[in-house]
């Protein structure tokens, strides 16, 4: 066992007694003066601001905020260029109409989801769907959607 060892500073000194005894003093002029204290505690200290990620200004989730040109009163009419008449035993094949510009993110999510269920990879649903596959993809992450990879 160590020997104890003894606090060089004592608990209470004549100089601590007397200066405690002037700011009792200047406390009791200062009342007497009609001065209030104001008691403020856990008040002085705010504490730090509160860190909040702000989702639409977050790279990853800002696209999901952002609303589309299109939502206006009278949406612009969509060009397609004119396709030369064939027969229709030389018609290849397609799936739904095209995708019109108006058309939400939800909406086009459960069109991708129809596609992906049927086994189509995302370049194949892109193109059926005039999308980029950047945008298939895109909406397979935010909608969780799986498709099959070739």
């Amino acid at each position: 066992m160590q020997p104890r060892t003894i606090c060089a500073l004592p608990a209470r000194s004549p100089e601590l007694e007397a200066e405690s005894q002037r700011i009792a003093a200047a406390t009791e002029a200062f009342l007497a003066r009609g001065g209030e204290i104001e008691q403020v505690g856990a008040k002085m200290l705010d504490g730090p601001e509160p860190f909040v990620i702000n989702p639409r200004r977050t790279p990853v989730y800002a696209h999901l905020f952002k609303q589309s040109p299109t939502l206006s009163a009278f949406p612009a009419p969509i060009e397609r260029p004119a396709v030369a008449a064939q027969p229709a035993a030389q018609m290849p094949e397609q799936g739904p109409s095209p995708v019109p510009a108006a058309v939400s993110d939800a909406q086009l999510a459960g069109r991708v989801m129809a596609k992906a269920a049927l086994g189509n990879p995302p370049k194949q649903i892109a193109a059926q769907l005039e999308l980029t596959e950047k945008k298939v993809r895109q909406l397979c992450r935010d909608y969780n959607i799986t498709v099959r990879q070739r």
